[in-house]
């Protein structure tokens, strides 16, 4: 009942809660609509000027003002800023001539009263010029000195009436900058609006979320029967404590293994198992329980099975273990009589492991090698390329050539850099000089490609010598002819071949 009070105390200070929030949440959406109609004015009148503005602009560019473009958006500012401009100087065009409309409807007076007064002062003395009237004012003798004063006054007026427009305009700006200022306003009003209505709707999903006193009431009473049927259901698990119970935890094909296991070691038959106390296979079981680490009875003969299976399995383990014992000791002879010991096997294994690993590198870098040597040019020309197959010896043989022939190479060179150094210390020796000259005439920069360029000049000669010969024999000259010679025959000829080809043109028929 305290409880129940307690939540209806609650609730009725929600409830109050609600309705000030309510209140508050009223007196905001009214400060809201006014807000929203001073906005929708300002709105409407801003949509105003810039129709207007857009008209201005269509009438000085002649087409629609685009938004994307920064000239015509700078332009739309300026016809805004004079159009602005323009209204306010159309009012105070208007204003001024109210002003001077009235003004000069006072000195139309002031001039006529001054005509008239004239006119009845002038009616006793001599005759003279009437004065003319005309709907305008007195033109004439009829302006005289009262027109004057009225003068003076109307540029009175004018000069008040100035400063009655420089204090409008004063004013004007100080309602521009309230109107500025209220704008501000404005927007902190709605910002704040914004806040409270998150704020009242967060009150209100919460008011929601709570849960209501029948719910509570059903809650509670749902939470009751649950510990009722869960009381039974403890007290049912705790009567379970017989075979007919835990059988029913059992599928229908475990139960009939095990009866057939049963059957088959003869346990169905023993009366003693009926005769045993109750309290004596609690104890067993509870044992049993302890000794295979399970806390529900139905679990024991699973983990019996993994022992069993386990344990048959230990031959297997120790025959296996016995043989990694041996073969570990055999790589590393331990002094323990007895034989190794598993903790020495380890530190055997990772050596054998690094040696292992070793091996293979070494076996790949003699495939590398292989494959390397089997594409060398020497050995493929003697027909006897190797392969990848290759044994040690040849491997071993070929790599043993290959430094002979570095070394040969290394020594051939530095035997033509002592030889460079010898004709660049003596360049005044005859071999020096003919060295030198060679280089010379056939541009070898240095002399070890003096042989080379030897046997190349070597090999042009023979070729020209074979090819003048050929031309002479050609042309029925002495293999001895000089070049002069050959030449001449040659270009005889073509000269000759020439002249019969240009006749046989001329005589051919059109």
């Amino acid at each position: 009942a305290t409880e129940t009070k307690g939540r209806e105390s609650d609730v009725k200070n929600l409830r109050m809660q609600l309705r000030q929030s309510e209140a508050r949440v009223r007196a905001k959406e009214v400060l809201c609509e006014k807000a929203t109609d001073k906005l929708r004015t300002q709105i409407e009148v801003e949509k105003a000027n810039k129709e207007r503005d857009r008209k201005a602009f269509l009438r000085i560019q002649k087409r629609p003002p685009q938004v994307h473009r920064v000239q015509d958006q700078q332009l739309l500012e300026v016809v805004s800023a004079y159009e602005g401009l323009r209204s306010e100087l159309l009012v105070e065009a208007a204003q001024l001539r109210a002003q001077l409309k009235s003004l000069l409807e006072d000195h139309r007076h002031l001039a006529n009263a001054a005509v008239a007064q004239r006119s009845r002062g002038s009616s006793h003395s001599l005759p003279g010029p009437e004065p003319t009237w005309v709907p305008g004012g007195p033109v004439g003798m009829g302006a005289g000195v009262g027109a004057d004063d009225a003068v003076l006054r109307m540029a009175d007026q004018l000069q008040a009436s100035n400063q009655e427009i420089e204090a409008s305009r004063a004013r004007e700006a100080r309602l521009k900058d309230q109107a500025k200022f209220m704008a501000k306003e404005i927007d902190q009003l709605r910002q704040k609006l914004e806040t409270e209505e998150a704020a009242c709707e967060n009150v209100r999903l919460e008011l929601a979320s709570r849960p209501t006193a029948r719910s509570l009431q059903e809650a509670r009473q749902e939470a009751k029967a649950l510990r009722g049927r869960l009381a039974q259901a403890e007290g049912k698990a705790r009567e379970a404590t017989d075979l007919a119970a835990l059988k029913k935890s059992l599928s229908t094909r475990q139960l009939v293994a095990r009866d057939r296991e049963n059957h088959r070691l003869g346990l169905d038959r023993l009366g003693f198992l009926e005769e045993l106390p109750r309290d004596l296979c609690r104890d067993l079981l509870q044992s049993a329980c302890r000794a295979l680490m399970v806390s529900d009875v139905t679990l024991i003969q699973p983990a019996i099975e993994k022992m069993a299976k386990a344990v048959s399995l230990l031959p297997r383990l120790e025959k296996f273990v016995r043989a990694v014992s041996d073969l570990a000791a055999t790589f590393s002879p331990a002094d323990n009589p007895h034989g190794p010991v598993l903790e020495d096997c380890l530190p055997v294994l990772e050596a054998m492991r690094a040696r292992a690993a070793d091996a293979e590198g070494l076996e790949s870098l003699r495939a590398k090698l292989g494959a390397a040597l089997a594409g060398r040019p020497v050995k493929a020309q003697q027909g006897g390329r190797l392969s990848t197959s290759s044994d040690d010896g040849e491997l071993v043989a070929c790599v043993a050539e290959l430094v002979a022939l570095e070394a040969q190479l290394v020594a051939k060179a530095e035997a033509y850099e002592a030889a460079e150094l010898e004709v660049q210390e003596a360049p005044n020796l005859l071999a020096h000089q003919i060295a030198r000259h060679f280089q010379h005439l056939f541009q070898v920069k240095k002399l070890e490609g003096v042989l080379p360029k030897m046997n190349e000049l070597y090999i042009y000669c023979s070729e020209t010598n074979t090819m003048l010969k050929a031309l002479s024999s050609t042309f029925g000259l002495t293999a001895r002819a000089s070049p002069k010679t050959l030449l001449l025959a040659v270009q005889q000829s073509l000269a000759e071949k020439q002249e019969s080809l240009s006749s046989g043109g001329s005589q051919s028929p059109l």
